[in-house]
C-alpha cells in the first residue's frame, strides 16, 4: 500500500503458537511433594506431547512421569516440555524460573530426659 507520496513499506510478522496453554501456571514446588506437571495444561489440536525434561543447575534430564513429579532438590529449575506439531515437527516450550522449596525444618525439642529411661541396662 502507498502512501500520498508514492511511498510504502512492508514488514514481515511471524505469529508463533507453542500449542500448549496455561504452562504459567505451574507454580512453586516442594521437595518430596510429588505434583502433576500437566494438570491444568491444554494442548492445542494437532499438537501432542513427546516428553518433559528438567533443567537444574546446568543438568538437564527426562521425566519418567510427567503425571507424578516428585522433585529431589530445592532451587529454581526450567521444565521444558518437547511437542509435536501437525507437520511432524517437534518444538521446545519452557517453564522458566520454578522454584522448588526445600524440606520444611522442624527442631526437635528435648527436654527432661533421664539417660536411665534410654537405656536401663546401663547403670550410671
Amino acid at each position: 500500500m502507498e502512501n500520498e507520496a508514492g511511498k510504502s513499506a512492508s514488514r514481515d510478522i511471524t505469529v508463533k503458537a507453542d500449542g500448549i496453554y496455561g504452562i504459567s501456571d505451574i507454580g512453586s514446588m516442594q521437595v518430596d511433594q510429588p505434583k502433576d506437571l500437566l494438570a491444568g495444561l491444554t494442548f492445542a489440536p494437532g499438537v501432542e506431547l513427546q516428553k518433559v525434561e528438567i533443567e537444574q543447575d546446568g543438568q538437564r534430564s527426562e521425566i519418567a512421569d510427567p503425571h507424578s513429579y516428585t522433585p529431589e532438590y530445592p532451587g529454581e529449575c526450567s521444565f521444558i516440555f518437547t511437542v509435536k506439531v501437525k507437520d511432524d515437527n517437534t518444538t521446545e516450550v519452557r517453564a522458566d524460573n520454578v522454584t522448588i522449596k526445600p524440606l520444611e525444618y522442624k527442631a526437635i525439642e528435648i527436654e527432661n530426659i533421664n539417660p536411665e529411661d534410654l537405656m536401663p541396662e546401663l547403670e550410671i
